[in-house]
């Protein structure tokens, strides 16, 4: 909780994204996940947050009712993570086997930031470049069976769209997505999810959150206290202004 409230306040002295009601445009309002079937024809790529939208928070197991919904658009979905990465690989053995999961990162004594992708149970290490929209896969430099060979420097954890980004860049250039893709961040926190999304310039769901009250205690505080009041205000003057 205390880096997103360190970024909150920053934010707010300096006059920074969370105080643009734009950031917090929500382009759908879904109960769940599962109504996510009535716009599979809509998008070509949906970008999944896991914890209080796929399932509880950290759960070890998929959620049954979601399982339909989630076997009908796993071929255009992907999974986007703020976990750690210890907790990233963890997110494998429950998704692992339906969709790709992805994270950005940058390891210590590298420059350029890494996508992290799960995708058919290995780990794969890409170097990406943001201003050219490119990638190097470097696995065999960074990782070994499954293993990071340097230690994370930093996370570039939502709000910050490069996760973004990057995914949907990967998805551009693998050909699975047309060059300008239909994207749809979906998320049930306006701070991370909705807030990135809007950054990125993707569409944006915010989903009514799964079981919130099984989360964390400082995370429960953080979404009654700050999230949910200043994401509904923010995006009440956003749809105002339009």
């Amino acid at each position: 909780m205390d880096h997103y409230l360190r970024h909150f306040f920053k934010s707010v002295r300096s006059g920074g994204i969370y105080l643009k009601p734009e950031n917090f445009r929500v382009t759908h309002r879904l109960d769940s996940v599962n109504d996510l079937g009535d716009l599979e024809s809509e998008y070509d790529l949906f970008l999944l947050d896991r914890d209080c939208t796929l399932q509880p928070y950290h759960d070890t197991q998929r959620v049954p009712e979601f399982e339909k919904t989630l076997q009908r658009i796993a071929h255009k979905s992907e999974i986007v993570s703020n976990s750690s990465f210890r907790t990233f690989l963890g997110i494998r053995d429950v998704y692992g086997d339906l969709m790709p999961i992805s994270k950005m990162i940058r390891l210590h004594g590298f420059g350029d930031p890494d996508l992290l992708r799960l995708d058919g149970g290995g780990l794969r290490v890409i170097s990406y470049l943001p201003y050219s929209r490119t990638f190097n896969d470097q696995t065999s430099e960074k990782a070994l069976n499954g293993a990071l060979l340097f230690d994370v420097e930093h996370d570039y954890d939502k709000p910050d769209p490069l996760v973004i980004r990057a995914v949907v860049d990967w998805n551009i250039v693998t050909k699975r997505v047309p060059t300008q893709p239909r994207v749809l961040m979906v998320g049930d926190s306006y701070l991370t999810d909705i807030v990135a999304g809007n950054l990125a310039g993707v569409d944006t769901a915010r989903v009514r959150p799964f079981k919130p009250m099984v989360d964390r205690l400082d995370l429960i505080l953080l979404r009654y206290a700050l999230d949910s009041p200043w994401g509904a205000m923010m995006s009440r003057h956003e749809e105002l202004d339009l």
